[in-house]
């Protein structure tokens, strides 16, 4: 069973801040506030392993065009490994450490589907914990449909797309333009690696058998949070037994069927859905198609959406100035439904 992940772009609307400048505040300092309570959620774990670490082996493969745009890819791809082990130790017990090679796949356009089973087909992965391939990273993330990564459910091979910034540097340009670009581009780095590493810990949760949670907090829900910072408990206790039956560790449950290396595809046929872009005005209103709509009718169009394609990508477009919590409501329905998948882009309005 393939499993894709978090989408580009932060949830909650927290990318259309309104700035109060109450209390005596200039722009300049209500931006900085705004900008620090944005900020990512450090990543954590209560669980202290007992047992002695074993160091595992992961291969991952750098295709042309992610190699094109990354010339530091190994270094680029260490820094989220560290983050990722910062949590995946404490709780399973295990570090993982990287071997690179470089693959000359080059398919422009491809889906991380296609990516993911090319990857399956040049290595097993019999000789290492898990194998990951690293693609090109689409260009903006208000114009992107795919995931940023994916993995086999219960498998060993990982795709992931490298990290796309220019449009979220625009936004924080837009957002926060009364701050010093050097405040900004700390802030970015720090969502960068947030976001990098919670997607690779979230892929690893899926070939050790984790199924997506509701909970926004976690790592494990199917939409990226700036606010997501530990695996629940409940991703814990599967990971554990996943890892003591790969590893054959003492104490891993006789009565758990091995796991397969090679899980079959969904034999659920879906027809695509069209993503929707809906437009949120200043005024609150919500824009589909030029149309505005109410919200029964608005819940009607993503209702019928998420019955013709639970993967219906949600594109939310914001003029300036959103009144607070108008976009997260628009969130909220959509994923009251079942949709998981959003963008999120300027209008410029």
């Amino acid at each position: 069973m393939l499993r894709g992940v978090m989408v580009l772009g932060l949830v909650g609307g927290c990318m259309s801040p309104v700035m109060s400048f109450g209390s005596g505040k200039t722009a300049k300092q209500a931006q900085h506030d705004t900008l620090t309570e944005m900020g990512p959620t450090r990543l954590a774990t209560d669980e202290k392993w007992a047992g002695t670490v074993e160091t595992k082996r992961i291969r991952v493969w750098a295709d042309s065009q992610y190699r094109a745009q990354n010339r530091n890819w190994q270094k680029s791809f260490d820094e989220p490994l560290e983050l990722a082990n910062l949590v995946l130790t404490p709780i399973v017990g295990v570090r993982l450490v990287a071997e690179y090679a470089a693959w000359e796949h080059d398919v422009p356009g491809a889906r991380l589907g296609d990516h993911l089973e090319a990857l399956r087909q040049k290595d097993s992965g019999e000789d290492v914990f898990a194998v990951i391939v690293l693609t090109s990273s689409l260009p903006l993330v208000s114009a992107t449909f795919e995931d940023l990564g994916m993995a086999y459910l219960n498998g060993q091979h990982i795709a992931l797309r490298g990290y796309a910034d220019v449009e979220e540097r625009k936004m924080y340009a837009d957002a926060f333009p009364d701050l010093r670009a050097e405040e900004r581009e700390m802030a970015l780095v720090q969502l960068r690696h947030h976001k990098t590493a919670v997607v690779l810990l979230h892929e690893l949760g899926h070939i050790l058998g984790v199924e997506h949670e509701i909970d926004a907090s976690t790592i494990m829900n199917a939409a990226y949070s700036n606010h997501a910072s530990a695996f629940s408990a409940h991703a814990r206790e599967i990971m554990l037994r996943s890892v003591d039956q790969r590893l054959q560790r003492k104490g891993a449950a006789p009565d758990v069927a091995p796991i397969a290396t090679v899980p079959a595809k969904p034999a659920v046929a879906r027809t695509p859905h069209a993503p929707i872009t809906i437009r949120v005005t200043k005024k609150a209103a919500t824009i589909v198609d030029g149309k505005q709509l109410a919200a029964e009718a608005l819940d009607a169009l993503l209702k019928a959406a998420f019955e013709q394609d639970p993967e219906t990508s949600i594109v939310i477009s914001e003029d300036k100035n959103v009144p607070t919590g108008a976009v997260g409501d628009v969130i909220d329905r959509a994923k009251a439904i079942g949709l998981t998948k959003f963008q999120f882009a300027w209008t410029g309005k």
